[in-house]
């Protein structure tokens, strides 16, 4: 299965390395639903020793520490409402087992088709969107259904394929829907340095996908938007170290201090 924008293919990427930790005896997280579509969509799982470790360990780090951010911010906004930029197929809802919370996915039309066949929601308090994230419309719509609710935002996996101009564009969307009505607003996004970008651009599973990673955070400081403070910012290899397992003495320094999750509050 192939979509038109070459950005939407990465979504097999989480997917299959989602279901790869699903499968492990002591992995971070369960995710039966991620092993399922695998395999009714008929992609092969890659073998353990075939792909690049770090990739399957980093991407389960991520899910699980974005998990925990999720679930903190639900325990302290109980009426808060998920807000997923570039979905994809994930269903972090079902995974955290919450049934009553209010969510809204957001994907290019072809995604949103493709997760209506495939993925069971959490309740039927989720609703899906075909939407580019960087169309007015999509923010329109989260203010005119959200207004009175606390949001969190995550962008997992996808502000790195943007350039910066349209992440400056997609943050200040979000601000823009008049989020001082309600305060506790908070957004949870991943991130590379410049160094990494230039390493991970020269891959050839990426080259073959025909993405490039454009945007790169060297510093918190380097994200010029007002009214956006700094909650955390987490470097993946720090999170989790049984995890990596010996990945944390050999992995290079770029992959050490290059790779983050980062949390503002607005």
């Amino acid at each position: 299965m192939n979509f038109k924008n070459e950005i939407a293919n990465t979504l097999f990427i989480p997917l299959t390395m989602k279901a790869l930790e699903n499968r492990k005896k002591n992995g971070l997280f369960k995710d039966k639903q991620a092993d399922d579509i695998i395999k009714k969509l008929g992609i092969p799982l890659p073998n353990m020793e075939m792909i690049h470790k770090g990739t399957q360990i980093g991407t389960a780090v991520r899910v699980k520490s974005l998990d925990q951010q999720l679930e903190l911010f639900l325990n302290n906004n109980p009426n808060g409402v998920v807000i997923t930029l570039g979905c994809g197929l994930d269903n972090r809802l079902l995974r955290l087992k919450r049934k009553s919370t209010h969510a809204l996915n957001i994907d290019l039309p072809e995604v949103i088709k493709i997760r209506e066949q495939y993925v069971k929601e959490a309740s039927n308090l989720v609703i899906n969107k075909g939407f580019s994230i960087l169309e007015p419309q999509c923010f329109e719509y989260i203010k005119e259904t959200y207004r009175d609710k606390p949001k969190i935002f995550i962008a997992e996996g996808i502000l790195l394929y943007f350039n910066e101009t349209q992440v400056l564009k997609i943050f200040n969307s979000i601000l823009n829907i008049e989020t001082n009505i309600v305060p506790n607003n908070e957004i949870w996004f991943d991130s590379h340095t410049k160094e990494v970008n230039d390493f991970m651009n020269t891959r050839e599973d990426f080259k073959k996908l025909r993405v490039t990673f454009n945007w790169w955070l060297d510093k918190p400081s380097d994200l010029k938007i007002k009214k956006m403070d700094l909650i955390k910012r987490m470097s993946f290899m720090e999170q989790y170290p049984k995890a990596w397992g010996d990945l944390i003495d050999s992995a290079p320094d770029i992959f050490r201090n290059g790779v983050h999750i980062n949390g503002y509050k607005f």
